[in-house]
């Protein structure tokens, strides 16, 4: 059926997605799945085509482009979450237009998930 390699990788995917708002190390993976951090890396490369940050990054921009799709999700909500962050001045008029910040987050959001998706 399954390798045993296929099989830790599958774990460490459940794991991932469990826990995603969490902050994940290499070394906390790793020990999830009683590999050395190289050989957590390795087997999940190889398995999964993409390295576990990459993994991760999708994870998380895929389920902030469901929240703000299918929850109606308020932009800073769903960036606040997910440990994203906003640069902005904080003189008069940028206080002001919250809203354009917000629209821009969004569609920065979709622009890397299309990114991320497309290759």
């Amino acid at each position: 059926m399954f390798s045993e390699k296929e099989e830790k990788v599958y774990e460490l995917q459940k794991f991932i997605l469990s826990h995603l708002y969490e902050k994940l190390t290499l070394e906390n993976l790793a020990a999830q799945v009683g590999l050395s951090e190289w050989q957590c890396y390795r087997s999940f490369k190889e398995a999964a085509g993409i390295s576990i940050a990459d993994y991760i990054r999708r994870a998380r921009l895929s389920e902030a482009a469901r929240k703000l799709r299918e929850e109606k999700k308020k932009v800073l909500d769903v960036a606040l979450k997910q440990a994203m962050t906003v640069q902005m001045d904080f003189s008069g008029p940028s206080l002001q237009s919250l809203a354009v910040i917000q629209r821009n987050m969004k569609n920065r959001i979709f622009q890397y998930l299309a990114m991320f998706l497309m290759t």
